[in-house]
């Protein structure tokens, strides 16, 4: 048995998760207009001017999640994947997830996107564990803070301590990747899969022999 360790964007899923989301949400009026300023900029500025993942997180969830009501989320997110996750499932990814649960490997999914989303889409792709961003609520279920941000490092300390559990060696852990972000993870594993790497990931990989996909 081996551990396969997955990242949900732009890996097992084609595209952003929660910026598809969040456009679901836009639609239901759920936002309001001047909103899609801020989530534009918030994306270009990660994406082109080193925001970095974790300012990058703060400033969302401050701007669009922050006093919402989690269960009112919770009814969106049932529609959103009923209607879009089939088409955002990325086929050739799935295919190697789908192998490695038929040959009975451990597999979890690591992502740095909302726990609301990412466990409902974990109990679709019937994996063994899965860890998520998570939020702090009040007692009337509104969202108050993060309380836990999963990002490259945390991954990697995750992965880690998954492999003891099942006692396994690094060499047993597989990871599935797209982002440089996830570069710790990548380095406590014994075989990297990337799909469609970023430019400076893709670049790593070649150095590394990793595989690309």
């Amino acid at each position: 048995m081996s551990l396969y360790v997955f990242d949900l964007d732009k890996t097992l899923i084609k595209g952003n998760g929660s910026f598809k989301f969040y456009f679901f949400l836009y639609g239901a009026r759920f936002f309001s207009p001047l909103s899609i300023v801020y989530s534009i900029s918030y994306y270009l500025r990660h994406r082109f001017f080193k925001l970095s993942l974790t300012d990058l997180h703060q400033k969302v969830f401050k701007t669009f999640l922050k006093g919402k009501s989690l269960s009112e989320i919770l009814r969106y997110v049932d529609l959103f994947l009923d209607q879009n996750l089939d088409q955002m499932l990325d086929p050739k990814t799935v295919s190697y997830l789908e192998a490695a649960r038929k040959n009975g490997h451990y597999i979890s999914i690591l992502s740095s996107s909302p726990s609301f989303l990412v466990e409902p889409i974990a109990e679709k792709l019937k994996v063994d564990s899965w860890r998520a961003t998570e939020y702090g609520r009040d007692s009337s279920s509104k969202l108050t803070k993060i309380d836990s941000l999963i990002e490259g490092e945390k991954k990697a300390v995750i992965a880690k301590e998954l492999a003891i559990k099942l006692s396994l060696n690094p060499d047993e852990i597989v990871v599935f990747t797209d982002s440089i972000s996830d570069l710790p993870l990548a380095r406590v594993a014994g075989k990297v899969i990337a799909v469609r790497p970023d430019r400076k990931f893709r670049s790593i990989c070649k150095q590394e022999g990793w595989k690309i996909i």
